[in-house]
């Protein structure tokens, strides 16, 4: 079940992020365009070891640029980065996971074994 979660988030975020399955597994800053983007975008992702900036292509080459030589956490401190969601997906096995605070709200019916 665990392994099937981790797919189908990889899945979608290689998709959205316009990157492969294989450099969301990189230690590394990865650079990718979205081609679909007509107006400037940009779209900043840490996933394991690894960033993904995807960008319209009209812009890549200056976020490239202006973010050449920065580490995970200068990425997300650069004046283009207004705000951060973070996405949480809990132990699906039933075990307690002593990260969450017990406050912490999730609808665990997305973990049912329909997948």
């Amino acid at each position: 079940m665990k392994d099937i979660i981790k797919d189908r988030i990889e899945e979608l975020l290689s998709k959205e992020y316009c990157c492969s399955l294989k450099d969301l597994n990189e230690k590394e800053i990865i650079y990718s365009a979205n081609c679909k983007a007509v107006k400037p975008y940009i779209k900043i992702l840490a996933y394991r070891n690894c960033v993904v900036v995807c960008t319209s292509k009209n812009i890549q080459s200056k976020v490239r640029q202006l973010l050449q030589d920065k580490n995970r956490d200068e990425i997300f401190e650069v004046p283009l980065v207004y705000g951060q969601t973070i996405h949480y997906v809990p132990n699906a096995d039933g075990a307690e996971d002593t990260l969450v605070s017990p406050d912490y709200e999730y609808d665990s019916h997305i973990f049912s074994n329909t997948y």
